[in-house]
């Protein structure tokens, strides 16, 4: 059984300060760290990642490329698992990738990887996959629409890093991947076990396997689009407003308008659709929207999740908000996450309440029992009071937390 000893976020990546990393490169421009995590060494083999993708519960994708005189015109085979045993008998002896999605579900060790990295938000966190590939194996020049970290497992992998790209960017066309079709390299790295190279959003990266035993992780995180954020809320919202709401003239209408759409109509409609976006509402849709489950739980395990106490679930995604008329004194200045469970008497959070969402529902909790829970602590119902015991029964009940 895993003990329950809580994995703390990095404090450096490599010599540098997260803080100074925050500052100077996050969502700004790429970082190759050398020796970033030279302690870690990778959990499972190319064999055993391999053997994943035979599963029916875990997503994997076989990609191979065939390539030509021009490497930006390869053509592409893109193959969803899980795959056939004897499918790997067939494969060629080089150019071709195995990418397995949410490792940190499946592996103790690889969700212990991930916790390292929640120094930042942790409702950004993705997920962490793998990519396994023979020399001259890639997913091709592309650019991705959010932050990932790429670790160095085994082997060796060379990186380009290109242009800033967009979605007028050209792509290939007739190809199951978002090929691109022009690629500038910048800057060039060979990446070795231990490595870490992050690449901020929207920037074109290249990566090739280097040897026959490359393994490379993906620390991704999510970033939704601002057209999704007002089609999927706006939704959500007029889903619950009655048909009787409806428009109505202003008052001392003026006669003979004839076919005019008066600015003063235009600014009451626009006024009244602004009126529903509210902090409040916003901040129910992101936690349930963002914490809701966006592939099915893998049934397969490479070891025990079990921990001494009562923790997280590793296939349970969770976030939670501050009540902020819950704070004392009322102004959300005096609040500090890092003192919320503390029993000092003049901590302004000690009595705080929060709105904790898990898998896409909310529940109503102290601050202390949100913090614990987002935070993978241990936790004690004897320690918490009769209403957040409850929550936690309810929890337990559901799954979203680890038996000891």
């Amino acid at each position: 059984m895993q003990k329950n000893t809580t994995i703390k976020p990095l404090t450096h990546l490599g010599d540098m300060p997260v803080q100074d990393f925050l500052r100077d490169y996050w969502q700004q421009k790429p970082l190759f760290i050398k020796n970033a995590l030279a302690h870690w060494q990778a959990p499972l083999d190319g064999n055993e990642l391999a053997g994943l993708a035979l599963e029916e519960s875990i997503e994997s994708r076989l990609i191979i490329e065939q390539t030509g005189k021009n490497p930006l015109k390869s053509q592409w085979q893109l193959e969803h698992g899980p795959l056939a045993e004897e499918r790997f008998a067939t494969l060629p002896p080089s150019h071709f990738t195995l990418l397995i999605q949410a490792l940190d579900q499946i592996c103790p060790e690889i969700h212990d990887l991930l916790q390292q990295f929640k120094f930042l938000p942790h409702w950004r966190v993705d997920d962490i996959m793998a990519s396994i590939a023979p020399t001259g194996g890639s997913v091709g020049p592309h650019f991705d629409y959010y932050d990932v970290f790429l670790l160095q497992g085994t082997g060796n992998r060379h990186w380009q890093i290109g242009q800033k790209c967009s979605e007028q960017s050209p792509l290939l066309t007739d190809c199951p991947l978002k090929i691109l079709t022009e690629f500038d390299t910048q800057t060039q790295y060979l990446a070795q076990p231990g490595d870490l190279l992050y690449i901020p959003a929207n920037i074109a990266h290249w990566g090739i396997a280097a040897t026959d035993d490359c393994t490379t992780y993906s620390i991704g995180f999510r970033a939704p689009s601002y057209s999704d954020i007002l089609l999927d809320l706006s939704q959500d919202i007029a889903s619950e407003l009655s048909a009787d709401i409806r428009y109505r003239d202003p008052v001392n209408l003026q006669a003979n308008l004839g076919g005019e759409i008066t600015q003063q109509v235009i600014a009451q409609i626009a006024e009244r659709c602004r009126s529903y976006f509210t902090p409040e509402r916003v901040g129910q849709w992101l936690g349930c929207h963002l914490t809701e489950e966006k592939r099915c739980a893998p049934d397969v395990t490479t070891g025990e999740f079990n921990a001494d106490h009562l923790v997280l679930a590793a296939n349970v995604r969770a976030a939670y908000t501050v009540n902020p008329d819950t704070l004392k004194p009322q102004n959300t200045s005096s609040y500090s996450r890092h003192n919320s469970t503390t029993t000092n008497p003049e901590n302004p959070t000690k009595n705080a309440q929060a709105t904790v969402f898990i898998n896409g529902q909310s529940w109503q909790t102290s601050l202390t029992l949100a913090c614990a829970l987002c935070n993978y602590a241990a936790i004690e119902p004897q320690h918490y009071s009769a209403d957040d015991h409850a929550v936690i029964t309810q929890w337990i009940d559901h799954g979203y937390l680890n038996l000891p």
